[in-house]
């Protein structure tokens, strides 16, 4: 009785050992008792109703099958004389603050999240000395006492004593974009939250989004092989205070969590849990890239719209270590400040019928200038195409790189060069740099 006192009162340093030898997580009873577990699976597996809602709990079978529960961790009762479950969140949130992160960012993803939890006690879930009791506690929970209640409640072949478990938290701008969670071996996502009790979706952002989806046959003139992408948000889902929240790992899972907006940090518990695979995991590419044919371009073209930076021969020598270490370059400010202001004008000016929406949410995303439309742009639109699309650009990025895109290119024979010859990867390779050339002057 008294080292959960001790835990309620805020002294971390006595209480390791106690939570490390006694499990204080709870499922809250209502979700555990045999008529709602009976309820709940039929409802789940023989999908009586599209959606369920009552006393706590929603199930949803569209756009797939997803469960969430509010006040879903309980303080053990015979754990403490005055039982308080939200001062038992709050030491787990602190705890959390505490993990060392990592910052996770590329043009998917801006968050930062810890190790697998399973790492944080080197000697295992017995040591006296784990700084992090609590979120140890709660990985033995998940397998102690989750997984065996999904496995009833859901049917799915789980293995035991294996969870992934770490976790992310979400400052202002961060947020990650549409993904499917398939992986081998990963059959049942979850995300127990800690966000602060007044979290608001509208205001706070950080909401999680699930996707419809279609079979990939559909629209490309393919066999569909059990491949399915993305199309619109069908659900959005906003984050509570110890809510838990699963979903069967499927071709068909597309989601998402939106840009967070307030000052509040969004902070979760979150993994998978595992079994045999259902799927075979696919990187074939959906839709192959248009091939286009370099062309020849009046010289002056180059000068009045690459920043001249990217022409000097020690900035270009510079440029291409870097790139052979990290194998990815950022090339800021790369066209001419002057052009760039009116290439944008250009560009904000266009309506909206002059751009074809590219891409599922979940691939090459973007929108990209109609072939229809694009002689009746304006010149400095039609110049930037043209520039792109030059034998004199493939010469500068072979320069740049190192990757022999180009016969002319003069490169160094004291660098390892890769000459390609293939005009499909050279035309991927054009338009891939286009694109990031400029998100990147955008700053997006």
């Amino acid at each position: 009785m008294l080292f959960l006192k001790i835990i309620l009162d805020g002294s971390p340093a006595h209480y390791s050992s106690f939570l490390l030898e006694r499990m204080v997580f709870y499922i809250k009873p209502d979700y555990t008792s045999e008529s709602f577990k009976t309820d709940f699976r039929d409802c789940y597996i023989k999908r009586y109703a599209k959606e369920v809602s009552t006393n706590g709990i929603f199930l949803n079978h569209v756009p797939f099958t997803y469960a969430k529960f509010d006040n879903f961790v309980q303080l053990k009762q015979e754990m403490a004389e005055t039982k308080d479950t939200k001062q038992l969140v709050q030491l787990v949130e602190e705890e959390t603050e505490k993990l060392p992160y990592v910052l996770r960012s590329n043009d998917l993803f801006t968050f930062s999240q810890s190790c697998d939890v399973i790492n944080l006690c080197p000697d295992g879930n017995s040591s006296e000395d784990c700084k992090f009791p609590l979120l140890v506690g709660f990985r033995t929970f998940l397998l102690d006492c989750v997984l065996p209640w999904l496995k009833d409640i859901t049917n799915i072949p789980l293995y035991d004593n294996k969870v992934d478990l770490t976790s992310s938290f979400y400052k202002q701008g961060d947020y990650l974009l549409c993904h499917d969670d398939v992986l081998e071996g990963r059959r049942v996502a979850f995300i127990w939250y800690i966000v602060p009790e007044n979290w608001n979706g509208q205001i706070d952002g950080g909401e999680l989004q699930l996707f419809e989806s279609q079979p990939v046959g559909d629209d490309y003139n393919r066999e569909n092989d059990g491949k399915f992408f993305p199309t619109t948000i069908s659900t959005t889902i906003q984050p509570k205070r110890n809510m838990f929240l699963f979903f069967e790992v499927s071709p068909r899972s597309f989601h998402q969590v939106t840009e967070v907006l307030g000052y509040s940090k969004r902070i979760s518990l979150h993994g998978w849990f595992h079994g045999p695979s259902l799927w075979t995991v696919s990187n074939k590419i959906v839709q192959s890239i248009e091939k286009i044919s370099p062309i020849h371009i009046e010289e002056e073209l180059i000068y009045q719209w690459i920043n001249p930076v990217y022409f000097d021969s020690e900035q270009i020598t510079k440029i291409r270590r870097r790139f052979h270490r990290t194998s990815e370059i950022q090339l800021t400010t790369f066209i001419n400040a002057k052009k760039w202001k009116e290439l944008v004008q250009c560009i904000q000016g266009l309506s909206a019928h002059y751009w074809l929406h590219c891409g599922p949410p979940n691939r090459r995303n973007y929108n990209c200038l109609s072939n229809t439309h694009v002689s009746d742009v304006p010149d400095i639109c039609k110049q930037v195409i043209r520039l792109f699309k030059s034998e004199a650009m493939l010469v500068i990025l072979s320069d740049i790189t190192g990757i022999q895109l180009h016969p002319s290119a003069l490169i160094s024979e004291n660098h390892n060069v890769t000459a390609v010859t293939d005009s499909k990867i050279v035309s991927s390779f054009l338009n891939g740099f286009l694109l990031l050339v400029i998100l990147r002057q955008l700053d997006i």
